[in-house]
């Protein structure tokens, strides 16, 4: 199927190197004009299924957005040259269907047209439809140290990569949060931007500010399985601990607003699988993730102080705040048989069941950490990947069986 785009700017050298851009993706350009209000007229009399339109015009183009929207089948992608939260959301709420940043996201201009091409020729019944509620799952501790990033990002690694699906990866530990960094990504645009916004949160707007990892380019892993096609998308934690206070704290932009409730109701809007690795504390915003999770993973290791902190934290998640135990997954990482200590004695000790045990594998994990690249894909061989990869799947199958049966229900 041919795709066709118009092109307004002002600019005459970045009408020419979009006209080439395209070009070399295959995609007609069925006409460009200076005049930002000559593009609706343009629109009606060539009809192309996209039009490409300069952010440079200023706030005039939310107008002009709204036009093309009533007039025509067209459908809009801004141009822009930073990513403005203000701004993104304004474009949005106008019509748009995507905003690429020119200079460092033009690699995918050709990708979002053809995407947003087939989206608007479907049907409105069709783009409604939903694949029905999310699986969330909240990765915890209220002990540092303890490896729930490293479980986080290649548990979210391991479910698009693995069993195929979709798979958002969300870190709220907004001090300190590390989990873009596992995949070697540094996002320019984090979960505080969103938080600066004068109005509401909406999945499209967070999908924006989301970066995503881009598997297909890492190493080739050397396992004896096959990579599948899910998507994975990060949204990162503040770049700077200074900021985490406007997200949940005195700094807020709108006083005592839940701005991680929208956030996250929006990220299982969007995505069937979520993953969100969570700061050490029972915090509002990890609250509010406990709240939205239907799976808590409980990380704990093998030392004494760890697991008399488990011992505490299972008694706040269980009698204070009444979650049921079926909720909560207990996975000890870390395991060596050489302390001494069964996963057996373990669990009698906290009177709670030890479901998953990764073995300690620090020259595989510390190798994959500092490359950013996920062991899952790198080093599925290794007894601690295959321990994620299997838990990834289970909690796959759980999660459709969980869909089946509200499905009868319904």
């Amino acid at each position: 199927m041919s795709h066709s785009a118009v092109i307004a700017s002002g600019n005459r050298l970045l009408r020419q190197e979009i006209r080439s851009r395209i070009a070399q993706e295959g995609i007609l350009c069925a006409g460009e004009v200076s005049e930002l209000w000559d593009l609706p007229s343009r629109c009606q009399e060539v009809r192309p299924q996209v039009a490409l339109l300069d952010a440079a015009y200023g706030d005039e183009i939310f107008q002009v957005i709204e036009q093309i929207s009533r007039g025509s089948s067209t459908a809009v992608i801004v141009l822009g040259e930073e990513l403005d939260a203000g701004q993104l959301r304004k474009v949005m709420q106008s019509g748009a269907r995507d905003f690429i940043l020119v200079r460092s996201e033009g690699q995918r201009l050709g990708s979002s047209i053809r995407k947003v091409a087939v989206i608007s020729a479907t049907p409105e019944t069709s783009k409604s439809s939903s694949q029905g509620p999310a699986t969330v799952v909240a990765v915890f501790s209220t002990k540092g140290g303890v490896g729930k990033t490293t479980v986080a990002a290649n548990l979210a690694a391991a479910l698009a990569c693995h069993c195929g699906v979709d798979t958002a990866l969300v870190d709220l530990d907004l001090e300190f949060g590390g989990a873009a960094s596992m995949f070697g990504v540094h996002p320019q645009a984090t979960i505080v931007d969103l938080c600066r916004l004068d109005s509401g949160i909406d999945n499209g707007l967070v999908e924006k500010v989301m970066v995503t990892a881009k598997l297909d380019e890492m190493p080739p892993a050397r396992s004896r399985g096959n990579r599948k096609s899910g998507r994975l998308k990060i949204l990162a934690a503040p770049q700077s601990p200074d900021v985490a206070a406007e997200v949940d704290g005195d700094a807020r932009r709108r006083a005592g607003y839940n701005y991680v409730d929208d956030i996250l109701a929006a990220v299982a809007a969007a995505s069937p699988y979520v993953v969100i690795d969570m700061g050490s504390s029972f915090r509002e915003t990890n609250l509010t993730a406990l709240d939205r999770a239907t799976t808590i993973l409980l990380i704990t290791t093998p030392d004494i102080l760890s697991l008399q902190n488990t011992g505490k934290c299972l008694e706040i998640l269980l009698h204070r705040l009444e979650y049921p135990a079926e909720k909560i997954t207990l996975l000890m990482n870390q395991a060596d048989t050489a302390l001494g200590v069964s996963v057996q004695e373990i669990s009698r000790g906290l009177d709670f069941p030890v479901a998953h045990r990764l073995p300690r594998d620090a020259r595989t994990v510390i190798w994959a950490a500092n490359c950013g690249q996920p062991f899952v894909l790198t080093h599925t061989h290794t007894k601690v990947a295959e321990g994620l990869i299997a838990l990834a799947k289970g909690i796959v199958a759980n999660g459709q069986a969980r869909k089946s049966k509200e499905a009868e229900v319904d």
